[in-house]
């Protein structure tokens, strides 16, 4: 392909990827590698961060915007205007954001591509297009709830200006037609699962030290979640359907990844609550590890026997999900979003009513318990699910075969 490609991330995160690195960022660069082998002109510009001088890689490919003291004055005048302003003139109100948007524009303008993605944020996506008017752009959005993301005055802009639209689930594109005709190419591309799984002693050895590390016995039932602790992850929902089946002579164990100190909106309120409810009817079975890298993280899915991704309101094409299949982990999910397009009750795990997550939790979690005998099954449908439907081979023919469009 001969036209010139930019990959723009707005999420703040750099690609390559770091050991913090979210799946966004390794979704990103695995596309861009297996492009650049195949000769496709592609470049990408992503966030800076000083621990990418430690990598190797094409400075040429992958560009990071470097603050410097034009944008330290920048930011010093910025916190001077007032919040109705910023809204108004960006969309948001993130100083930091608005400069690392304005780097991209700038770094872009100098390549000058033919074709421009953009990866998430329809604010990025809105600004490159006003500033590259000469290229085709496409929006990638990798959520659900499309109109309500973005709002309407946004919809519009995209069937206006869009040259096509990418999402990693279904439901996006089915906003979009009803919201208004275009004729432009759609295409869902899901996320894959982009690292090799270790083999079983591995994996073993990593499950027998981390439950030995937490106190976990060996006939314990472990359900994993990663993620923040918020209100809509439905985490007390989650104590008390195990405080609930505990009592009654169960034993299941929580695991629990992540760090409210790295979240950027934390709701302590919340936290506390999930603290005391442990203290108070779940002391010994909930075990919090902190925030985990994404390089340690098979170690976690190790551990646990079920994975959960419990979105009261929305979700994608988690990669929490998919990785748990990835390593045979069945996951309990709510039935809305990307969730209900990878899961199927009773193969490779179970979907519960958004609305109703304690109580059809506590039924699923009641049913395993006495039907621990599928458990295996459960196992073998939940890996041979991803290799037939994520493997990184799938996601990269399927992008391929859209950016044909744009010959």
């Amino acid at each position: 392909m001969s036209i010139k490609i930019l990959l723009a991330s707005g999420s703040r995160h750099s690609i390559p990827p770091l050991q913090h690195s979210p799946g966004v960022a390794r979704v990103i660069y695995t596309l861009s590698q297996a492009l650049k082998k195949e000769g496709y002109d592609i470049q990408v510009i992503s966030q800076y961060h000083p621990d990418l001088s430690s990598l190797s890689y094409d400075r040429k490919v992958y560009r990071h915007p470097k603050p410097n003291w034009i944008t330290g004055m920048q930011q010093a005048w910025l916190k001077c205007l007032p919040y109705r302003w910023l809204k108004k003139r960006y969309g948001f109100t993130q100083i930091d954001r608005i400069l690392y948007y304005k780097g991209v524009v700038k770094e872009a303008s100098k390549i000058k591509p033919d074709l421009v993605i953009s990866f998430m944020h329809i604010e990025l996506f809105k600004q490159l297009h006003q500033h590259i008017p000469q290229a085709q752009h496409i929006y990638f959005f990798r959520s659900t709830d499309l109109a309500k993301r973005i709002g309407k005055a946004n919809m519009s802009y995209l069937l206006k200006n869009s040259a096509g639209f990418l999402a990693n689930t279904q439901a996006p594109i089915q906003e979009l037609k009803f919201f208004g005709d275009f004729d432009f190419p759609a295409k869902t591309i899901y996320n894959a699962v982009l690292h090799p799984r270790p083999d079983k002693e591995e994996i073993k050895l990593a499950r027998q030290e981390i439950r030995m590390q937490n106190n976990i016995d060996a006939d314990a039932v472990v359900l994993g979640f990663a993620g923040r602790f918020s209100e809509e992850k439905s985490l007390l929902e989650l104590f008390q359907a195990v405080a609930e089946l505990n009592q009654a002579g169960a034993n299941y164990h929580i695991l629990l990844a992540g760090d409210i100190r790295n979240e950027k909106t934390p709701n302590w309120p919340y936290y506390q609550k999930l603290k005391s409810f442990e203290q108070q009817q779940l002391k010994g079975k909930v075990h919090w590890q902190g925030w985990v890298t994404h390089h340690k993280l098979w170690e976690f899915y190790a551990a646990i026997d079920f994975g959960l991704v419990l979105s009261k309101y929305s979700e994608g094409n988690s990669m929490f999900l998919l990785e748990s299949l990835f390593y045979g982990k069945p996951v309990i999910a709510t039935r809305i979003g990307g969730n209900a397009e990878v899961i199927r009750t009773g193969y490779n795990g179970f979907l519960v009513h958004p609305k109703k997550i304690q109580d059809e939790l506590e039924q699923v979690l009641y049913r395993l318990q006495q039907e621990s005998s599928g458990y295996e099954i459960l196992v073998e449908n939940a890996k041979n699910y991803i290799t037939q439907h994520h493997a990184p081979a799938i996601m990269i023919q399927q992008f391929k075969e859209y950016l044909q469009n744009f010959n």
